[in-house]
């Protein structure tokens, strides 16, 4: 079955912002029990371990997530369609957000666990990174390497992939 370019980018994306929104949307739980004046669920914790692990973690799995999504897309194979460079890209994007995900849920986690705000600031950064990284018409087709007939094919919505 056929489907056209606008419809994959639009499940790529729904995909894509579904994880971003996660991390937003427990962020804002941490946030509103905070504000609500809720217990801490646990005072016998040491926020400064959490804190030195966040300091490692969230630029380890920033970095780590951008090198494996580069290295699944350098070994994309040239003679692929359309359609199925999209579906690789799809698969690295996963993966990437997937890495990049752990430590910004790590962190929100953290906040809930000792309703330290700050936390949320590690969150925050990678939110912000993978915002920055959210396929686009340009990104795709320089990440894919697409030559002009496929770069074509997706600058146009209503194409057919085969």
């Amino acid at each position: 079955m056929a489907t056209t370019v606008k419809a994959t980018l639009t499940a790529l994306n729904m995909i894509y912002f579904a994880i971003v929104m996660v991390l937003v949307t427990f962020s804002g739980v941490v946030i509103f029990l905070k504000i609500s004046g809720a217990n801490v669920p646990n005072e016998d914790l040491d926020a400064e371990v959490f804190r030195y692990v966040l300091y490692v973690l969230t630029p380890v799995g920033v970095a780590g997530g951008w090198l494996v999504y580069r290295q699944l897309l350098a070994n994309l194979d040239k003679g692929l369609s359309l359609r199925g460079k999209l579906i690789r890209l799809q698969f690295a994007l996963l993966v990437r957000s997937s890495i990049m995900e752990v430590p910004a849920l790590l962190a929100a986690v953290c906040a809930f666990l000792t309703f330290d705000l700050l936390f949320l600031a590690f969150t925050a950064m990678v939110v912000l990174v993978m915002l920055f990284l959210r396929p686009t018409n340009a990104s795709i087709a320089e990440d894919l390497k697409l030559g002009e007939k496929d770069a074509s094919l997706l600058r146009s919505p209503e194409s057919l992939l085969d």
